[in-house]
């Protein structure tokens, strides 16, 4: 049980390192575009990213 509740622990770890990295890249992709440069493809890395992290949130519940 206690191996289960580090797998589980470590887990969650990489999620939010997930959403915390998706969110770096998101937010400055976010100002250039609005700025006027197209870094589009900064934008569907993050989208991809967060996509991953909440679909293993949701494995874990």
């Amino acid at each position: 049980m206690h191996n289960y509740y580090a797998i589980l622990k470590a887990e969650i770890g990489l999620e939010r390192v997930l959403i915390i990295v998706a969110l770096i890249i998101l937010i400055p992709s976010a100002v250039s575009f609005l700025a006027g440069f197209e870094l589009w493809w900064c934008a569907i890395a993050a989208v991809i990213l967060i996509s991953l992290s909440s679909l293993g949130i949701w494995m874990l519940l």
